[in-house]
């Protein structure tokens, strides 16, 4: 009978080493399976960012060509505009309105210094 004992835990041990190694190896092998995904997350994620990264930059790469073609068309209308009120105000020298438009002019004068 004590022999049978001692074979029956000697077969416990060794089935409960087998399992425990078995556990060991598989844990191991979800470690790993778990690394390669979070690896594969951070890549995914540092590509969504350098994408967004991109558009922005293109954006605002947009937003600053528009913004100066908009400076552009201001400016030319501005200068054209300032021509046609001295244009206008040679024009009335002489009449009782000539003073208007010079004060007209001196405005926007005034305005483009600020």
């Amino acid at each position: 009978e004590a022999l049978l004992q001692q074979h029956l835990h000697g077969q416990l041990e060794s089935l409960a080493d087998s399992n425990s190694n078995e556990l060991a190896a598989g844990l191991k092998d979800l470690q790993g399976e778990m690394h390669r995904r979070f690896d594969e997350e951070r890549e995914a994620r540092e590509r969504s960012h350098a994408t967004a990264r991109e558009e922005l930059a293109q954006e605002q790469g947009l937003v600053a060509e528009r913004h100066s073609s908009l400076h552009d068309r201001l400016s030319a209308l501005e200068k054209r505009h300032g021509e046609d009120v001295a244009t206008l105000a040679e024009e009335l020298r002489g009449s009782g309105q000539a003073g208007f438009y010079d004060s007209v002019r001196e405005h926007l004068a005034s305005e483009k210094k600020a």
